[in-house]
């Protein structure tokens, strides 16, 4: 599997709560630091993570806890560490979704993160303008988007050790879970 932008890692919680990598883009050693052989061998995912292993499966659960046909699927964006094979570490945005199609499968897209202000990693914006005003939504469509079940919003819920803040990503995903 060729991923365009990023690496593409598919994880599934086992019996033992490890997380055993299922997917993965041939080019995750450019991008992550591991070939495919490496990630699928390995006793867990969390072993490539250089820290907060359980933030990052409390991260992933309500992801892993989906039923079958929900609509809209849950979607979480925030950073993590991946531990390269000499040790040091990258820091990476995650963007985890599930797939609907099968319960325990996640899939983790992984781009480094690097400042966006910096003229050499800058991304040039579409200068094409995208039409959506003429988009006419069925009434289930109109029902999903106007109706709210309470539930917690996971992607801010913080750590009781207070080792963590909300920031600005946490906030997209916040709002991306309450327009979901």
């Amino acid at each position: 599997m060729i991923q365009g932008y990023g690496a593409f890692v598919g994880v599934e919680l086992d019996d033992t709560g490890q997380l055993q990598v299922r997917i993965a883009s041939d080019n995750t050693l450019r991008i992550l630091g591991h070939s495919p052989e490496a990630l699928f061998s390995l006793n867990s995912f969390s072993d490539v993570l250089a820290y907060d292993e359980a933030g990052f499966i409390r991260r992933l659960e309500p992801l892993l806890t989906i039923f079958a046909g929900q609509s809209p699927l849950p979607l979480d964006i925030f950073q993590c560490s991946i531990l390269s094979v000499n040790g040091g570490a990258r820091l990476f945005w995650c963007t985890a979704h599930a797939t609907g199609e099968q319960e325990k499968l996640v899939i983790c897209e992984f781009e480094l993160a690097h400042n966006s202000f910096d003229r050499h990693h800058a991304i040039t914006p579409r200068l094409e303008p995208t039409r959506i005003l003429n988009y006419q939504p069925s009434a289930e469509e109109w029902h999903i988007s106007t109706v709210r079940a309470s539930k917690p919003l996971h992607s801010l819920h913080q750590p009781s050790d207070g080792t963590s803040s909300v920031n600005p990503v946490n906030l997209i995903s916040a709002m991306h879970e309450i327009q979901s």
